[in-house]
């Protein structure tokens, strides 16, 4: 059994970025689009309030027969991000306070349950998954259709700072991870990734 980290997304979500998130259904792997990113730079300097955001997740098992697990992902966040606009030419201090919920759905059918090591979609693999999820996240998992259906749920509120680099169509923060980003107007598009998900949060200048 090799599941992937399965809440990589989550430092991205509530560190970087601030936003109000749309949900994503998902029947093929690797996960649901969520669009076109953008990298075309810019001014990202200033306060910036929340529009949208979109979230695709992969499967956290990497058999073929797992591929079709994730069912429904919802966050909803909201808060604002800040460039400090005193910072020196590409550099400076980034401020956000988030509010965020989190739900997420997956299925894994028999086949599924069968090449991760468990017998089939009985009550003690159903119960055997909660308990290789268990933690800072809440889950429940339950037998459905010759399946076991299980669903997250989380609510995180924070507050962070940190500084940060302008590299190109690029924010690279104090902790090596990287944002692209573009703005356009009024307008700033940001993109993030791991090797399990992807971020794409759109905003709007809240001021200068």
């Amino acid at each position: 059994m090799r599941a992937s980290a399965h809440w990589q997304w989550l430092p991205i979500a509530t560190t970087m970025f601030a936003s109000l998130a749309c949900s994503s259904h998902s029947s093929d792997a690797p996960g649901p689009s969520c669009g076109s990113e953008s990298h075309c730079g810019g001014d990202p300097l200033g306060t910036w309030a929340i529009d949208s955001e979109c979230l695709t997740i992969d499967s956290p098992f990497q058999q073929p027969e797992c591929q079709n697990a994730i069912q429904n992902v919802s966050v909803t966040v909201h808060g604002s991000v800040t460039y400090d606009a005193n910072a020196e030419a590409g550099t400076g201090m980034q401020q956000s306070v988030v509010d965020s919920q989190f739900a997420l759905t997956e299925q894994y059918s028999e086949a599924c349950l069968k090449a991760i090591g468990f017998e089939g979609a009985s009550a003690d693999a159903c119960h055997g998954l909660e308990l290789l999820w268990a933690g800072t996240v809440a889950v429940s998992c339950q037998p459905v259709s010759g399946a076991c259906s299980c669903d997250f749920a989380d609510h995180q509120r924070s507050t962070d700072s940190q500084g940060f680099t302008l590299d190109g169509a690029q924010i690279v923060y104090d902790d090596s991870s990287r944002v692209d980003f573009c703005q356009n107007g009024d307008h700033l598009v940001e993109t993030a990734a791991t090797d399990s998900s992807r971020v794409i949060v759109s905003l709007h200048r809240a001021s200068p």
